[in-house]
């Protein structure tokens, strides 16, 4: 899952079919466009970095709402300064 594009380098974070902890699950509902087959789970933070030409389709978009829990949850477990 893309979280962030910066030049041409992406910031993902692992999906999964099994529920863990430090997991959101996305599933359909969660999508402003595209669907996605079975609900997924967000690993958090199990991030990694990947060049945008190793993409090669976009599957769906997550809405706002749960991009926001996503982000939220990733800085919590990353300890992100409360202010920048």
């Amino acid at each position: 899952m893309v979280i962030k594009q910066i030049s041409d380098d992406c910031i993902c974070l692992q999906l999964t079919s099994k529920s863990n902890k430090n997991i959101l699950s996305i599933n359909n509902s969660d999508l402003s466009s595209g669907n996605i087959k079975i609900e997924s789970f967000v690993v958090v933070p199990k991030n990694f970095t990947l060049h945008k030409d190793v993409l090669f389709k976009k599957i769906a978009v997550v809405n706002n709402q749960k991009l926001n829990n996503i982000f939220n949850l990733f800085c919590k477990e990353i300890n992100c300064p409360s202010t920048l």
